[in-house]
């Protein structure tokens, strides 16, 4: 007489994709908090496209809607030295940038619909309570960590190579 084979069921599958999943949320965390990935890149799929300035070229986070230019570089720890955030506006106009909620000190530069840079504002502090503004007509708003315009030589009149925007 053969005895009877009693079939178990094992969790250890379903302990694996718990283990992994908590893994996944643990690193997430780290990187946030680090400042690596931000909560509306991370989240909204950002555009990324290169530009150039000079010599130098830029892997810049395209911000053409509302909420995309609300966030900004917010809460984000650094950058890396050829990243950026490029802000895109539908209509030539006077666009004031807020460092409010910023952890590192920061480049403006407003750039017309030619390419053409109309106005800077260097080394620009985290956590000021007012608007960093121009009163120059621009269509884009370009922010590189400080430091970047005078390293690379740039000043009001240069010319930016912007891709095609998406």
């Amino acid at each position: 007489m053969s005895t009877p084979i009693i079939a178990r069921q094992s969790n250890f599958g379903t302990g694996v994709v718990f283990a992994l999943i908590a893994g996944l949320l643990v690193l997430g965390f780290i990187f946030y908090e680090n400042g690596v990935i931000s909560l509306p890149s991370f989240l909204g799929g950002v555009a990324y496209k290169t530009i150039k300035i000079n010599n130098l070229s830029l892997k810049v986070h395209i911000a053409k809607t509302s909420e995309e230019q609300l966030a900004s570089l917010n809460g984000v720890r650094t950058i890396a030295q050829d990243e950026g955030m490029l802000f895109v506006f539908k209509t030539d106009g006077i666009y004031e940038i807020s460092t409010a909620n910023m952890l590192f000190p920061v480049d403006l530069m407003w750039i017309n619909n030619e390419g053409t840079i109309v106005d800077t504002a260097a080394n620009v502090a985290p956590g000021l309570r007012d608007p960093v503004s121009t009163q120059a007509y621009a269509r884009y708003v370009l922010m590189v960590n400080a430091g970047t315009m005078t390293h690379n030589d740039i000043l009001r009149q240069t010319t930016v190579d912007l891709p095609l925007l998406p």
